[in-house]
């Protein structure tokens, strides 16, 4: 099963949301397989959009935090911001890409 970097539930929705939009009326059900494929693709360009511009010394404290299991929110809060990265806004606009992408245009 895949380890999703945000949570499968909000995922999930997403997806559907835009499973819904492009084929109306169609039972989201039939799209199981689509779903779950779209929840990853989503999923890695968030995590590449957050973590892909890191340094390597960066990547590698990420790593450290990540191996801790005593790593606490603060301290992933901290070095989100001691890197200068808006998780939110990241988010955000990786979510948006991936819409109008799905859509096929600005959809926004």
């Amino acid at each position: 099963m895949h380890e999703y970097l945000i949570d499968r539930e909000t995922l999930g929705q997403f997806v559907d949301a835009l499973i819904e939009q492009k084929y109306p009326g169609q039972p989201t059900e039939s799209f199981a397989d689509y779903r779950e494929k779209c929840m990853a693709v989503l999923d890695e360009r968030i995590a590449l959009a957050v973590f892909g511009p890191l340094s390597y010394d960066a990547r590698n404290e990420v790593d450290a935090l990540l191996a801790d299991p005593d790593t606490s929110e603060d301290s992933f809060r901290a070095f989100f911001e001691r890197h200068h990265i808006d998780l939110e806004n990241i988010i955000k606009k990786t979510f948006v890409d991936f819409k109008n992408e799905f859509l096929g245009g600005n959809n926004a």
